[in-house]
């Protein structure tokens, strides 16, 4: 049988380590210290990366990462949102004012406020009801994309 290790610095199948180079590897490894009692593979990486990249791009705090959605909503995803938002069957059945929706779709357009994170989940709102409580297929939600745009 295939068996993984689940020892740090030893990954795949026990057949495919050669157990005569590699066998003791995890223990050495663990064994040795750096600086500042520094035992990980994040701490050698760094100090690699230093004698090539910037002090303060190796060093600065962490950041996540996200797509640039309030971007796409005022460019490439404007005609799109709007719409959409011309078409909400959130609006049809009474559960959203078609002047709000349309407050905050303008409002993120001009720049006066930045509401990407509400019309995203207003869209994906939109997509979800149609797929699972109208029953539309993915086909014909990707026909509805195509017109919108």
């Amino acid at each position: 049988p295939v068996v993984a290790h689940l020892e740090p610095g030893r990954e795949g199948p026990v057949e495919l380590i050669d157990q005569k180079r590699y066998g003791n590897a995890h223990q050495k490894r663990c064994g040795q210290t750096w600086p500042g009692n520094r035992t990980n593979l994040k701490y050698m990486l760094k100090k690699v990366a230093s004698r090539y990249l910037p002090q303060e791009l190796i060093y600065r705090k962490k950041q996540g990462f996200s797509f640039p959605i309030g971007v796409w909503l005022r460019t490439d995803l404007k005609k799109f949102t709007r719409n959409l938002f011309d078409q909400s069957r959130f609006v049809e059945l009474g559960y959203f004012e078609k002047s709000y929706l349309d407050q905050l779709y303008q409002e993120h357009v001009d720049g006066k406020m930045d509401h990407n994170f509400r019309l995203w989940i207003l869209i994906n709102m939109e997509f979800w009801y149609r797929l699972y409580f109208e029953n539309e297929s993915v086909d014909s939600l990707n026909e509805l994309t195509d017109r919108l745009v």
